[in-house]
């Protein structure tokens, strides 16, 4: 049974999130998916005016998968950077809040999209 989530807008973030089943399975996206992330791509087209400065926080569990998915990230997005992590106070998870200079919707439609893929990934704000 496949999940279908709607498209959720928090404090001015818009991500698509999947259920913790679907996060858990290797399977590639949907295209479920790839509709929330066209529907991200407009509502950014309309609402923001690009270049803009774009942030982008994940939590996860404090893992060596976590980290690697972050180091991906940096790796795979021209001009990301950390701007902030940090630890929960018992451990078992990490924020992290990254910045870069989007030129346009695709690029940060872009980062979801490697940010979903991202093994014990638990929020995208």
């Amino acid at each position: 049974m496949a999940f279908k989530r709607p498209l959720v807008k928090m404090a001015g973030a818009v991500s698509p999130h999947r259920s913790k089943r679907q996060f858990m399975s290797k399977k590639p996206p949907t295209q479920a998916h790839a509709a929330a992330f066209d529907r991200i791509r407009a509502l950014l087209r309309e609402q923001e005016s690009f270049p803009l400065r774009y942030t982008h926080k994940i939590i996860g569990k404090h893992s060596a998968a976590f980290r690697t998915g972050a180091d991906r990230l940096l790796r795979e997005v021209p001009g990301l950077r950390i701007a902030f992590e940090r630890e929960s106070s018992g451990g078992a998870h990490l924020a992290i809040t990254f910045e870069f200079s989007a030129a346009d919707a695709d690029q940060v439609v872009r980062l979801l999209e490697l940010t979903a893929e991202v093994e014990d990934l638990l929020v995208i704000l």
